[in-house]
């Protein structure tokens, strides 16, 4: 699937951007939108960059930091924001888009905040050992979706262009053409 994904973390990129490493799937269409970890000449961390780093308060100035990403994406309208902070869907707040599906990942939190991740998500997986199968097969289904729209709007343009090609003709003909072809039918 070529699905373009943003991480947004308040972790450290280097950590991430190596766990993807190691599971095999740091790949072209993943960003990383996190705190990095400035080393020295003596490979000591010297700084954190963003000069404010990126909190669980502070995800919604991703779309500011990322936005070569979103620049480059912005025919992609649809988002699908995952979190496990009832403040992760603020990631999204400056984003264009026309639809949103956000899912929300309880872990070892206790049952009390329930409320407030189905007030915040559109769904939430619950405990440790939630699966992700669903969401893969919502992402495979909307990935079949969008190329099938994109088929459909391949094959209006046919249409239209074939509409305008028989309007082209008809104005080369003259009426008595025109009448004669009518009369045939």
């Amino acid at each position: 699937m070529q699905v373009p994904v943003l991480i947004v973390s308040a972790g450290l990129s280097d950590i991430i951007e190596e766990f993807l490493r190691q599971h095999d799937i740091n790949t072209e269409n993943i960003t990383v939108c996190s705190n990095r970890l400035n080393y020295g000449a003596d490979s000591v961390p010297q700084s954190v960059a963003p000069a404010e780093p990126i909190t669980s308060f502070t995800k919604a100035s991703a779309y500011r930091m990322a936005g070569a990403f979103f620049r480059h994406h912005m025919q992609r309208r649809y988002i699908l924001c995952l979190g496990d902070s009832v403040t992760d869907i603020d990631a999204a707040q400056e984003v264009p888009y026309d639809e949103i599906l956000s899912v929300g990942f309880m872990n070892s939190r206790p049952a009390t905040a329930m409320t407030k991740y189905a007030d915040t998500f559109d769904a939430v997986v619950l405990g440790n050992n939630g699966s992700l199968g669903p969401l893969a097969e919502l992402v495979k289904l909307i990935e079949e979706n969008g190329r099938a729209r994109q088929a459909e709007r391949e094959q209006k343009a046919k249409r239209v262009k074939l509409s305008a090609s028989y309007a082209n003709l008809l104005a080369t003909l003259s009426p008595q053409q025109i009448e004669s072809m009518k009369s045939s039918e």
